[in-house]
């Protein structure tokens, strides 16, 4: 672990970030945060106590997770959407001009 990051508990972390607790929870259960690399447990056994984050490693997957949201959201708005008719449009389709 690096000197120079800053290393925050949670309630400051977050706002800092101007994210939620939630998030950071939610960020660790999917082990996008790692113990012992994005935030460490200030306790002896390791595991509870409180969770100590680097501010600026915590903010780097957060901006990886926000470009990965705006990439599948610029793939699905390119989607187009299909075209539906209702059974009057197809029977109008359909019938073949009289010659």
């Amino acid at each position: 672990m690096s000197q120079s990051q800053t290393w925050l508990e949670i309630e400051p972390l977050v706002q800092l970030l101007c994210c939620s607790e939630r998030n950071i929870y939610e960020f660790k259960s999917k082990g996008l945060l790692k113990p012992g690399i994005h935030f460490y447990a200030a306790g002896v056994s390791g595991e509870k106590g409180r969770h100590v984050y680097s501010l600026e490693l915590v903010r780097d997957v957060l901006l990886e997770q926000t470009a990965k949201a705006a990439k599948l959201k610029a793939k699905s708005a390119s989607i187009q959407q299909v075209e539906s008719y209702d059974e009057e449009q197809i029977e109008q389709l359909s019938r073949r001009p009289e010659q």
